[in-house]
């Protein structure tokens, strides 16, 4: 049995209160199923498998890294790709780092070998997503050494080409 208001205020009240759940609840349901809705930065277009809007690489360095990605992908199935932002806005870097994903379908339908480092140059943040066919491969704790042990040094020393390299080369 539902209970009902006798007192007009109330029931007018409890409409109301309704009509707002309904609406958070529909606003909710909106950015779960769009969460780049919520993302203070705008992922651009796939340009494989280097995507540099703000031109941290010259071109002869993200041709190299290109090459060097499809050397990966050829002889290890992994498909490798890099976004390298200025700032995330104050995004927290695995949302940025998903959505990108997502947006780019990184890997191959049915292997999910898709692989992406993302680089937030000025925020001095860095983050490997890795497809779920490759988790067993590569276990947060590799991928964390891998920028740890192998993309920051040769960040520190502004060699961010050689940095991603030695990053997806250990890995």
């Amino acid at each position: 049995l539902a209970a009902q208001s006798t007192c007009p205020q109330i029931a007018s009240h409890e409409g109301s209160s309704m009509r707002i759940l309904r609406l958070l609840s529909i606003v909710a349901l909106a950015f779960l199923l769009n969460p780049s809705a919520a993302l203070a930065i705008d992922i651009p277009e796939f340009s494989p498998k280097v995507v540099d809007p703000d031109g941290y690489l010259a071109s002869v360095d993200k041709q190299f890294v290109n090459e060097a990605l499809q050397g990966i992908r050829e002889s290890s199935h992994i498909w490798g790709a890099v976004f390298i932002i200025s700032t995330l806005d104050g995004e927290p870097i695995e949302n940025v780092a998903v959505e990108a994903f997502e947006h780019w379908q990184l890997g191959q339908k049915g292997a999910d070998n898709g692989l992406l480092l993302v680089l937030a140059m000025n925020d001095h943040q860095s983050r490997f997503e890795v497809g779920y066919g490759l988790e067993g491969v590569i276990p947060d704790v590799v991928a964390l050494r891998a920028l740890d042990a192998h993309l920051a040094p040769k960040l520190r020393a502004g060699d961010t080409a050689g940095a991603i390299m030695d990053a997806f080369e250990f890995l």
